[in-house]
């Protein structure tokens, strides 16, 4: 699969989930998550390089963040790691 940056939500451990790929991810992609305070694209100047050599990346707004639902719930570092994993499942 392959896109240039298209905005896209996932529904995942019912949150919405936004992310965006650039470059080819059919093979494995890089991913990119922010920190604190942050969203998805602080990466976008390292996301185009990548994607400009070949590689696939996928830029997420975690929960809380930027265009993710922003509910409460668990934002622990465990449930984080969980959705994430789930994301690239």
């Amino acid at each position: 699969m392959t896109s240039h940056g298209a905005a896209q939500v996932a529904e995942l451990h019912g949150r919405e989930l936004a992310y965006s790929i650039h470059g080819d991810i059919s093979h494995t992609p890089f991913l990119f998550v922010h920190g604190i305070g942050s969203t998805g694209h602080a990466w976008d100047p390292v996301v185009q390089v990548l994607a400009g050599q070949g590689y696939g990346t996928i830029a997420v707004d975690l929960p809380g963040h930027g265009k993710s639902s922003k509910e409460s719930g668990d934002y622990s570092l465990g449930a984080l790691a969980s959705l994430l994993r789930d994301l690239l499942d």
